[in-house]
Protein backbone atom coordinates (compact mmCIF):
# COMPACT_ATOMS: atom_id res chain seq x y z
CA UNK A 1 0.00 0.00 0.00
CA UNK A 2 1.08 3.55 -0.64
CA UNK A 3 1.67 6.08 2.13
CA UNK A 4 -1.73 7.65 1.40
CA UNK A 5 -3.59 4.33 1.54
CA UNK A 6 -2.10 3.32 4.91
CA UNK A 7 -2.57 6.78 6.43
CA UNK A 8 -6.35 6.36 6.31
CA UNK A 9 -6.20 3.66 9.00
CA UNK A 10 -4.11 5.58 11.58
CA UNK A 11 -5.00 8.07 14.30
CA UNK A 12 -5.42 11.51 12.77
CA UNK A 13 -5.87 9.77 9.46
CA UNK A 14 -8.11 12.38 7.86
CA UNK A 15 -5.73 15.28 8.52
CA UNK A 16 -2.74 13.28 7.29
CA UNK A 17 -4.63 12.04 4.27
CA UNK A 18 -5.59 15.58 3.31
CA UNK A 19 -2.01 16.75 3.88
CA UNK A 20 -0.69 14.00 1.60
CA UNK A 21 -3.13 15.13 -1.08
CA UNK A 22 -1.99 18.73 -0.53
CA UNK A 23 -5.54 19.66 0.53
CA UNK A 24 -5.90 22.01 3.44
CA UNK A 25 -8.21 20.96 6.26
CA UNK A 26 -10.28 23.99 7.15
CA UNK A 27 -13.38 25.26 8.89
CA UNK A 28 -16.19 27.58 7.83
CA UNK A 29 -14.47 30.67 9.25
CA UNK A 30 -11.25 30.01 7.32
CA UNK A 31 -13.10 29.00 4.18
CA UNK A 32 -15.13 32.20 4.38
CA UNK A 33 -11.90 34.21 4.46
CA UNK A 34 -10.53 32.36 1.43
CA UNK A 35 -13.76 32.87 -0.51
CA UNK A 36 -13.79 36.57 0.41
CA UNK A 37 -10.19 36.96 -0.79
CA UNK A 38 -11.17 35.33 -4.09
CA UNK A 39 -14.10 37.75 -4.47
CA UNK A 40 -11.81 40.70 -3.71
CA UNK A 41 -9.58 39.50 -6.55
CA UNK A 42 -12.63 39.32 -8.89
CA UNK A 43 -12.43 35.53 -9.01
CA UNK A 44 -15.19 32.97 -8.78
CA UNK A 45 -14.13 30.39 -6.18
CA UNK A 46 -15.17 26.76 -6.57
CA UNK A 47 -15.67 24.35 -3.73
CA UNK A 48 -14.96 20.74 -4.63
CA UNK A 49 -16.05 17.87 -2.42
CA UNK A 50 -18.02 14.68 -2.38
CA UNK A 51 -21.78 14.55 -2.08
CA UNK A 52 -22.84 15.45 1.45
CA UNK A 53 -19.50 17.07 2.36
CA UNK A 54 -21.16 20.37 3.32
CA UNK A 55 -20.50 22.66 0.34
CA UNK A 56 -24.07 23.97 0.23
CA UNK A 57 -24.20 24.35 4.00
CA UNK A 58 -20.97 26.39 4.00
CA UNK A 59 -22.28 28.79 1.37
CA UNK A 60 -25.57 29.10 3.25
CA UNK A 61 -23.71 29.97 6.46
CA UNK A 62 -21.53 32.52 4.67
CA UNK A 63 -24.62 34.18 3.13
CA UNK A 64 -26.36 34.26 6.51
CA UNK A 65 -23.28 35.72 8.24
CA UNK A 66 -22.97 38.42 5.57
CA UNK A 67 -26.75 39.06 5.51
CA UNK A 68 -26.62 38.41 1.78
CA UNK A 69 -29.39 37.24 -0.51
CA UNK A 70 -28.56 33.69 -1.58
CA UNK A 71 -29.54 32.63 -5.09
CA UNK A 72 -29.06 28.87 -5.33
CA UNK A 73 -28.85 27.68 -8.93
CA UNK A 74 -28.74 23.91 -9.21
CA UNK A 75 -26.83 23.72 -12.50
CA UNK A 76 -27.50 20.00 -13.05
CA UNK A 77 -31.19 20.77 -13.67
CA UNK A 78 -30.81 24.22 -15.21
CA UNK A 79 -31.47 25.05 -18.84
CA UNK A 80 -29.55 27.80 -20.61
CA UNK A 81 -32.73 29.90 -20.89
CA UNK A 82 -32.92 30.02 -17.08
CA UNK A 83 -29.58 31.86 -17.10
CA UNK A 84 -29.57 33.97 -20.24
CA UNK A 85 -33.32 34.44 -20.54
CA UNK A 86 -35.60 33.93 -23.51
CA UNK A 87 -35.43 36.34 -26.44
CA UNK A 88 -38.58 37.38 -28.28
CA UNK A 89 -39.41 39.97 -30.90
CA UNK A 90 -40.01 43.47 -29.58
CA UNK A 91 -43.62 44.45 -30.33
CA UNK A 92 -42.69 48.15 -30.41
CA UNK A 93 -39.87 47.65 -32.91
CA UNK A 94 -39.92 44.41 -34.94
CA UNK A 95 -36.23 44.89 -35.83
CA UNK A 96 -35.20 44.32 -32.21
CA UNK A 97 -35.66 41.74 -29.48
CA UNK A 98 -36.57 41.84 -25.81
CA UNK A 99 -35.33 39.42 -23.18
CA UNK A 100 -37.58 37.65 -20.71
CA UNK A 101 -35.38 37.07 -17.66
CA UNK A 102 -35.69 34.41 -15.00
CA UNK A 103 -37.35 36.23 -12.09
CA UNK A 104 -35.41 34.17 -9.53
CA UNK A 105 -32.21 35.68 -10.91
CA UNK A 106 -33.50 39.06 -12.05
CA UNK A 107 -35.26 40.11 -8.81
CA UNK A 108 -32.27 39.69 -6.44
CA UNK A 109 -29.88 41.38 -8.89
CA UNK A 110 -32.30 44.29 -9.21
CA UNK A 111 -32.47 44.48 -5.41
CA UNK A 112 -28.65 44.49 -5.25
CA UNK A 113 -28.58 47.39 -7.71
CA UNK A 114 -31.31 49.36 -5.94
CA UNK A 115 -30.40 48.76 -2.28
CA UNK A 116 -26.73 47.82 -2.28
CA UNK A 117 -27.51 44.55 -0.49
CA UNK A 118 -25.05 41.78 -1.28
CA UNK A 119 -26.19 38.84 -3.42
CA UNK A 120 -24.39 35.51 -3.57
CA UNK A 121 -25.14 33.42 -6.65
CA UNK A 122 -24.31 29.82 -5.80
CA UNK A 123 -23.73 27.67 -8.88
CA UNK A 124 -24.21 24.23 -7.35
CA UNK A 125 -23.14 21.02 -9.13
CA UNK A 126 -21.36 23.01 -11.84
CA UNK A 127 -19.64 19.89 -13.15
CA UNK A 128 -23.03 18.28 -13.80
CA UNK A 129 -24.48 20.85 -16.20
CA UNK A 130 -27.35 19.35 -18.16
CA UNK A 131 -25.94 20.27 -21.59
CA UNK A 132 -23.29 22.34 -23.35
CA UNK A 133 -25.65 25.32 -23.89
CA UNK A 134 -26.31 25.53 -20.14
CA UNK A 135 -22.60 25.32 -19.37
CA UNK A 136 -21.86 28.03 -21.95
CA UNK A 137 -24.54 30.28 -20.40
CA UNK A 138 -23.07 29.76 -16.91
CA UNK A 139 -19.50 30.47 -18.05
CA UNK A 140 -20.67 33.53 -19.97
CA UNK A 141 -22.42 34.80 -16.83
CA UNK A 142 -19.21 34.28 -14.83
CA UNK A 143 -16.84 35.84 -17.35
CA UNK A 144 -19.10 38.79 -18.29
CA UNK A 145 -20.45 39.27 -14.74
CA UNK A 146 -23.96 39.43 -15.99
CA UNK A 147 -26.62 37.99 -18.24
CA UNK A 148 -28.11 39.51 -21.39
CA UNK A 149 -29.77 42.77 -20.41
CA UNK A 150 -28.52 42.71 -16.81
CA UNK A 151 -24.98 43.55 -15.67
CA UNK A 152 -24.04 42.50 -12.15
CA UNK A 153 -22.95 45.27 -9.78
CA UNK A 154 -19.91 44.81 -7.54
CA UNK A 155 -22.06 43.58 -4.64
CA UNK A 156 -23.04 40.43 -6.56
CA UNK A 157 -20.74 37.52 -5.77
CA UNK A 158 -20.44 34.24 -7.63
CA UNK A 159 -19.34 30.95 -6.11
CA UNK A 160 -19.45 27.47 -7.62
CA UNK A 161 -19.41 23.96 -6.24
CA UNK A 162 -19.01 20.52 -7.69
CA UNK A 163 -17.93 16.98 -7.06
CA UNK A 164 -14.40 15.71 -7.63
CA UNK A 165 -13.81 13.87 -10.89
CA UNK A 166 -14.45 10.14 -10.65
Amino acid sequence: MSKIDTSINKTGAIAEYLQNLDVMATNVRELSKIITYAWQANLTPMLVGGAGSGKTEVIGQIAKHRDAILVHIYVAHCGSEEIKGVMFRNEDNPDTYKILSNQELYAPITEAIETGREVIIFLDELNRASDQDSLNAIFSMISKRGVPGLDFPDNVRLVAAGNPPT
